[in-house]
This record gives C-alpha cells, structure tokens and sequence, in this order.
C-alpha cells in the first residue's frame, strides 16, 4: 500500500472501483449480471498491490510490516464477524456455532469473504522471496511465471483446493504480483498510454473474453475454485485491469472514487455486514428479492450505494481514532 503522503491517484481510484466491483458482486445476483465483473476485480487488487510492493525491508521487517496491515485487519474482521452473525442468529434466528466459526476462520478454508486477506498476505510474501532471490528479472521472469501458473493449473486438476490459508491460491495471486511489479518498471517507458482509443479497446476485448469463457466454460469464482478456461481468465483479466488503469490515468478522477480506494481495506472487511442490514430491511418491507429481476439488479445497486453511504462515518472515524485497526502503530 501506498504511503498516505505520496498517493497515486489512478492507483486508489481502481481501488475504489474493484471494491464497488465487490461490493456489487455480494449481492447474490445472477452471474449474467456480474460475471464480468467477477472475472477480475481480485486480480486487479493483485495487481495493484505489485504495483506498490517493494522488497527494501528486511525479512522480519518485511513479515511484521505485512502483518500489521493484512493480518491484524483479519483478526479485527473476523471478530466483527462473529459478534454480527452471532447476534443475527439470535434475533432472526438459524444456528450459528461461535466455536466452530472461530476453527474455520482460524484454518481459513475459503472461509466467508475475508478469504482473500490471507491469500494477500502469503503472496506477498512469496514474491517477497523470489525477488530477494534475484528470479523476477530478465527472462528467468517469464520462467517464473510460467512455472506459477503451472502450479496454479496443477491444484485445479488435482483438486488440491481449499488448503489451510487458501495456500492453493498463492502461485495464483502471486502472478498478478508480479505482473504490477512488471507493469510499474516498463510502463515509465510506455508512450501510448495517452490513447483513449487503447483503453476502450482493451475494455471491449476483455469483455469478448471474459463472455466467450462465462458462455462457452464456466463462470470466474476463485472463491468458488472456477475459472473457466484457466488461459481466458488470466487474459480476461489482465486486459481488464490495465483498460481500467488506462481510462483512469486520463479522466479527471472524482473525490468519491479515491476515498473508497484509500479505505477500500476497512469498506471490504465491514460491506458484507451491511449488505446483510440492508436486505433485512427489504424484508421488513415486503420487497421481493430473487437475484433475478430487474427489480433485484436495481436493489443491488441500491445496496451497494447505501453501504458507502452507512460505513462512511465508520470508516471516517476508524481514520481518526483507531487507526491501529489497519496496522498503523
């Protein structure tokens, strides 16, 4: 993460719009509505977070730093969890087994949406690695690469899925890593990056990508352990991500859109919370949700727009006052 005194505009705003791309996609919606959406907004994290990633710390240095930022979020997270979900099976009832869920969270088996935390965390730490040791440079990159996606293939065909930690999905993440590594040496060089032309065509062809592998294979649901055609989601994503990179680098970036980006740790770990108040009250009041209808899509964004709205006085004062929640002590 950036520091907060040297922040990249177009670097926080794709934040914003992946955590909205979240946000969006937990709403239970038919994948016809999301499934584009869902095909990259994780990668593009990735991605983002090999933008700013930097090896200069020492080891220990380099885990404790990683910890504080990721780790302690999660920790922090999953209690917000328990008490939330406990208290919801109380008053709506259903069974909800603290223990039980504090094992699971522990083991973190793609448990609940807070997956991801982990993942970041030992992804980093192994890019950490390779590049300490000299492997992402020149073309034993390309050798790196390869030999990462390999492995990610290899957990999916042998179903080696669904490891403590979410560990499966480490070579996964870690080449989006180090492909926003990659992206913040050469683009320094990259002139056409100017052309709005590039962008909306990128955004068109990942769009024709990310719809021939939804219709033809399957859907992207890493939570899920599906990818489709696994050479049409790196590609799908990819190109998605840097389209999206590009079209913000040049338009004028509304305020809105950084300040989700610059919160988008403290916006994902509370969304699903809120989420959850609002269909409750569409409950309450008698408006059907199916997931389906027109009427559905229009709730969702409703939903998405109303827990921007709720978490912001949260999210303003976790700034102010507790700022060690996000690892900042």
């Amino acid at each position: 993460m950036a520091d907060s005194n040297m922040r990249i505009e177009w670097l926080d705003a794709a934040k914003g719009i992946g955590i909205l791309m979240v946000m969006f996609g937990h709403n239970w919606l038919e994948w016809k509505y999301c499934y584009y959406f869902n095909s990259f907004h994780m990668p593009l994290f990735f991605i983002l977070a090999g933008y700013t990633f930097s090896d200069r710390r020492a080891p220990f240095d380099f885990i404790r730093q990683k910890a504080k930022v990721l780790i302690i979020p999660y920790v922090l997270f999953v209690f917000c969890n328990l008490i939330f979900y406990g208290v919801l099976s109380h008053t709506h009832g259903g069974d909800y087994d603290v223990r039980k869920e504090i094992l699971a969270f522990l083991m973190q088996q793609r448990h609940t949406y807070l997956w991801f935390l982990p993942v970041l965390f030992l992804s980093e730490l192994c890019v950490y690695v390779l590049n300490r040791a000299k492997l992402v440079t020149n073309i034993k990159l390309g050798v790196i690469l390869f030999i990462l996606a390999l492995l990610h293939y290899l957990t999916i065909y042998t179903k080696c899925v669904n490891l403590i930690w979410n560990i499966d999905l480490v070579p996964m993440a870690s080449v989006y890593i180090i492909l926003g590594i990659l992206y913040k040496r050469v683009s320094v060089k990259w002139t056409f990056e100017n052309n709005k032309w590039i962008a909306g065509l990128l955004f068109c062809f990942s769009l024709l990508v990310s719809t021939i592998n939804f219709v033809v294979w399957d859907r992207v649901d890493i939570w899920g352990n599906s990818y489709g055609c696994l050479p049409l989601f790196y590609l799908g994503a990819i190109s998605a991500t840097y389209a999206t990179v590009l079209l913000l680098k040049q338009i004028s970036i509304p305020r809105m859109l950084i300040f989700l980006g610059v919160n988008s740790l403290l916006l994902y770990g509370l969304h699903r919370m809120a989420i959850e108040i609002f269909f409750i009250v569409w409950n309450k009041l008698g408006i059907p949700y199916d997931g389906i209808s027109c009427l559905s899509l229009c709730m969702a964004v409703c939903n998405v727009l109303l827990t921007c709205v709720l978490l912001y006085p949260v999210v303003s004062f976790i700034n102010r006052r507790c700022p060690w929640i996000l690892g900042k002590f």
